[in-house]
């Protein structure tokens, strides 16, 4: 494996050489049975590259042990620049941990599949919050399609995805199994979308937002609980078609081939001739060093010191040209350049992603919390992260700007000196009751 595709992994340079094919097999027999003093979030990564090993013991090895290992220590684990194909991996080998998969369907860049495999079987506190996952409906409409799929569903739940998928103008169109309209002879069906849509006003479109994120109610009768079905059995033709496709993505990706792993060659039951068609398929390919493993041009990825007034007009227009769903993914991956652009987007959960990322410097911060165009709910963001709400001129900038929600405002009001209390309190721009709450802690 390529030191680049191990640097995206997250594997420190001096323990790469752990999981080499060159590195002696009880080095790599140890890592993969978690026995070497590793961080867990090294020993996850680690263990990933070594299903691929072409030792049997080896790839057996590291697949328990990503099985076995604590789920606590998994979620941990688990961050917004975890490896999409891990985290592929635990959906599909530990479904029954639902903390686990919560974690991953909150991953922006998981991959579609997964996130879609977990909304279709998710159940109690696991589907309230897919249910509730504004981020996740915008960068994968699918999920309505799985819930759909979902026996847990209820109608009012179904309305209420619905209605904020409409509001965001990406609502999938339902297909006649799931309930959909079924298309008369010669006639195409008509989609939900293509009912006539008005202009929804501000409170409009809070009032759907706050529909969805709303708590069931308290005597909401339970929703029932089925088994999980066994994984569908596949015929010869499926499993070669998801061979070729998993080798091509491990070459795009450079990682290595699942079938250099005897195991995986034995349970997809293909002949020898098979392993070396398809081997050779995956042998024309190679990473492309102009993209970041995350799908975005290193433009947008990778921070610069300077960006000229061309480059900034050209960065505007390829993130202006991306659906609300890509544009959540680049908030958590994106550069400085590319976070200033999005905190300007019409879409509010957009802004909101921006500052949930945690990657925001404390410049970033400090301008986001003196910025009067942008969404309350980016304050109360930036009032909820405990690193930057200790620093004081964040505080200050958050006090003093009347977009800022008054009860998010008055409890800053203790933390300031007695002279930027003063400037609060003739502070005209603000609200009456800060200012006036300002005066009174002046003169205590």
């Amino acid at each position: 494996m390529s030191q680049l595709a191990l640097d995206r992994l997250g594997i420190p340079p001096e323990h790469q050489e752990k999981v080499s094919p060159d590195a002696p097999l009880n080095t790599r027999l140890a890592v993969a049975k978690g026995l070497l003093p590793l961080a867990p979030e090294v020993l996850v990564n680690l263990a990933f590259v070594l299903i691929g090993d072409a030792d049997r013991k080896v790839s057996r090895a590291a697949m328990k042990t990503l099985k076995t290992m604590p789920e606590d220590t998994l979620v941990r684990c688990v961050t917004q620049l975890t490896h999409p194909r891990l985290l592929d991996l635990l959906s599909v080998q530990r479904p029954e941990d639902e903390a686990l998969m919560e974690a991953i369907y909150k991953v922006t860049n998981a991959e579609d599949g997964t996130c879609l495999r977990i909304a279709e079987a998710a159940e109690g506190d696991l589907f309230e919050a897919v249910l509730r996952n504004q981020e996740r409906l915008l960068i994968t409409p699918p999920i309505y399609l799985a819930l759909l799929r979902n026996p847990r569903v209820t109608p009012a739940d179904r309305d209420r995805v619905a209605s904020f998928l409409k509001l965001h103008r990406c609502l999938p169109t339902v297909p006649p199994e799931l309930g959909g309209p079924k298309a008369a002879a010669g006639v195409a069906a008509a989609s939900e979308e293509e009912e006539p849509e008005r202009e929804l006003s501000e409170a409009e479109a809070e009032a759907i937002e706050a529909a969805l994120m709303a708590p069931p109610p308290k005597d909401a009768p339970p929703r029932p609980k089925t088994k999980r079905a066994p994984p569908p059995v596949m015929d010869e033709a499926t499993t070669i078609r998801l061979a070729v496709e998993a080798e091509v993505e491990a070459a795009l990706a450079g990682l290595p081939s699942p079938m250099s792993n005897p195991e995986v060659a034995e349970a997809l039951k293909l002949s020898r001739e098979k392993r070396q068609a398809l081997g050779e398929l995956g042998g024309g390919f190679a990473v492309d060093l102009g993209k970041d493993a995350w799908g975005f041009p290193l433009e947008l990825i990778k921070d610069k010191d300077e960006t000229s007034a061309e480059e900034q007009l050209t960065l505007v227009e390829q993130i202006k040209a991306m659906s609300p769903g890509k544009k959540i993914k680049l908030a958590y991956l994106g550069n400085a350049e590319a976070r200033k652009i999005l905190l300007r987007d019409s879409n509010k959960v957009v802004v909101i992603a921006v500052v949930r990322s945690k990657r925001m410097s404390d410049n970033e911060l400090l301008s986001a919390a003196g910025n009067r165009n942008l969404p309350r709910e980016v304050f109360r963001e930036i009032s909820m992260d405990k690193e930057a709400i200790r620093k004081y001129p964040i505080k200050l900038a958050l006090a003093n700007n009347p977009r800022v929600p008054v009860n998010i405002s008055i409890g800053l009001l203790k933390d300031l000196t007695k002279a930027d209390l003063a400037k609060i309190a003739k502070n005209k721009n603000v609200s009456s009751v800060l200012s006036g709450l300002a005066l009174k802690k002046m003169k205590e």
